[in-house]
């Protein structure tokens, strides 16, 4: 599993997808990051890993982030990405 821990202890899960549509196969990542650990570079490692590994089969790495999460956006941004859809998730409550 792709992740990130420091004496057994879970920093960073990430949640993974794999798509094939067609012409273009992409995967697609989110991760979560424990509080205590945001801001020291471990998102953006996993990221950064996990990009070179999408590459090396000749996919696209797409990352989901949450409008409203602008450090995740920034992180990705700070990595080459950029913003291609604003998908909204509608929920009968």
């Amino acid at each position: 599993m792709l992740g990130a821990s420091i004496h057994s202890r879970l920093l960073v899960v990430p949640l993974r997808d794999h798509y094939d549509c067609g012409v273009e196969p992409f995967e697609s990542l989110s991760i979560l990051v424990t509080p205590k650990c945001r801001q020291r570079g471990v998102g953006k490692a996993l990221i950064s890993r996990w990009v070179k590994e999408v590459e090396k089969r000749g996919r696209v790495a797409r990352y989901r982030a949450n409008r409203e999460n602008i450090a995740s956006r920034r992180l990705c941004e700070s990595l080459g990405f950029v913003a291609h859809s604003h998908i909204q998730i509608l929920a009968k409550l």
